[in-house]
């Protein structure tokens, strides 16, 4: 998981964790649950993305239902119309008939 060899190399309290060259993990915990969890680079990363996909998610999903009103609402705008504007002749057949 980590590119370290950490054996030969002591440990010193006062360097802030992250700062030196050792790994580290962060723990979270609930004193009332006794639960902990165990946070590390990667599993930020997917939880990150996770909540990346959830927005992008939601983004298409507001998207999707805004076309649909769209669509419902310009469906519902061409019945209301009068029949008379809704057929239009493409072709008159008053002339005679097509060569």
């Amino acid at each position: 998981m980590y590119d370290i060899d950490a054996y030969g190399e002591t440990y010193d309290k006062s360097v802030a964790a992250g700062t030196d060259e050792f790994p580290y993990v962060t723990i979270y915990g609930s004193c009332k649950t006794c639960e902990a969890y165990v946070l590390d680079y990667f599993a930020e990363r997917a939880f990150e993305s996770v909540e990346e996909h959830k927005r992008m998610a939601l983004a298409y999903m507001i998207g999707a239902m805004m076309g649909f009103i769209t669509s419902i609402v310009c469906f519902v705008t061409y019945k209301v119309r009068p029949q008379a504007e809704n057929e239009i002749e493409l072709l008159d057949t008053d002339s005679g008939v097509m060569a």
